[in-house]
């Protein structure tokens, strides 16, 4: 199968929660000849004899872990290793009655493929707070928008601490870089969360990474 890169699926996320609603992915380019190459889970793993345990998923198709675990995808292995709220992040403010979250990602190609990303791979959810719908209770990364002489638009980043918006992760490259996310001022526990999508639309596992922010001194 040909991956497309996308973050949790809202739909999904409504479905493990109880509720209903959709939510249309954004799509992005396949890697090169994925169909007729070996599958990328298949790919040989690098020497993890002085590594700790990578979490993967269960029967069900699900992987939950914490703050400083490593997760590993089909695509590459994810550690949120530190997390926390603020009112201010290198020049950036939140809306009223909103704050930033800040979560430190590092990510390892282990794959044999190089694999495009996109900073709309990694979604947000929160415990919806009074008043709010778990449909309602999730975002994607911050990121800025401007206008081209085209009339087309581009998207740039606030920080540059984080994470590109599109780029392409070289096999056995590590990467560390900066999720940004606004999220409702009353909020503490979260979930950094990765949904496996693919172009024949069936979806693979569902990984996600939870943990509390408290708010930077």
């Amino acid at each position: 199968m040909k991956r497309i890169v996308t973050c949790l699926l809202a739909a999904l996320l409504l479905a493990l929660t109880g509720c209903t609603g959709s939510f249309e992915p954004p799509i992005s380019l396949d890697p090169p000849a994925l169909e007729e190459s070996q599958p990328a889970s298949e790919s040989p793993a690098p020497d993890s004899s002085d590594s700790p345990a990578l979490t993967t998923p269960d029967s069900e198709g699900y992987a939950m872990g914490y703050l400083g675990e490593t997760l590993r995808t089909q695509f590459f292995d994810i550690r949120v290793d530190e997390a926390y709220t603020c009112y201010e992040f290198d020049g950036v403010t939140p809306e009223v009655g909103q704050k930033l979250l800040v979560a430190e990602v590092t990510l390892y190609n282990y794959t044999n493929y190089t694999q495009p990303m996109f900073n709309t791979d990694f979604g947000i959810w929160w415990d919806p707070q009074e008043g709010e719908s778990s449909e309602d209770a999730w975002a994607f990364p911050l990121y800025g928008e401007r206008g081209l002489e085209d009339g087309s638009t581009e998207r740039y980043n606030l920080s540059e601490q984080q994470l590109p918006i599109e780029w392409e992760f070289p096999i056995r490259e590590e990467r560390t870089g900066i999720l940004l996310y606004q999220v409702p001022e009353g909020s503490s526990t979260f979930s950094v969360a990765f949904l496996e999508y693919y172009s024949d639309g069936s979806t693979g596992d569902l990984y996600e990474i939870r943990f509390s922010a408290p708010l930077a001194q």
